[in-house]
């Protein structure tokens, strides 16, 4: 059975939303908190294309952002995923389960890059082969087909 938010609403609050000006690590004024989106079917396009690997990947039920407190975002058309951190749970990246989510990314050959905010520190975890320069070009180049 697929993994669905059924009140997550983590991704509301940590990711920007340029349409709607929303800054990261803010509540969206359409989101209730452990609900959902109360505009959802007419979300903005930067919602519609966001890649929870939660929802997607179908992770283990203690991966759910959440109560892990960490979103992982799988970056388009490239093998790297963001594992965005609730800046309330600085510690949540330490978790077991996470760290052997980002293992089991890394072993297939993912890139990670883990963030808590703009002005945090950005740990890039690189997946054998792969060179930072290569991972910062893919990034950039992922953010300019999601026109963000």
């Amino acid at each position: 059975m697929q993994n669905t938010c059924n009140g997550c609403t983590l991704c509301c609050k940590l990711l920007a939303i340029p349409e709607l000006k929303k800054p990261l690590n803010t509540s969206c004024q359409f989101c209730a908190v452990g609900v959902g989106c109360n505009i959802y079917p007419n979300r903005p396009l930067s919602c519609r294309k966001f890649n929870c690997l939660y929802i997607t990947g179908n992770l283990d039920k203690k991966l759910k952002p959440k109560d892990c407190h960490v979103v992982f975002e799988k970056l388009p058309n490239c093998a790297i995923y963001l594992a965005l951190i609730d800046p309330d749970f600085p510690n949540a990246i330490n978790e077991e389960v996470v760290k052997n989510q980002i293992t089991q990314l890394l072993q297939n050959k993912f890139s990670v890059i883990t963030s808590s905010g703009p002005n945090s520190t950005k740990n890039l975890m690189l997946a054998e082969g792969v060179t930072q320069e290569e991972v910062w070009t893919k990034v950039n180049q992922a953010y300019k087909l999601m026109n963000l």
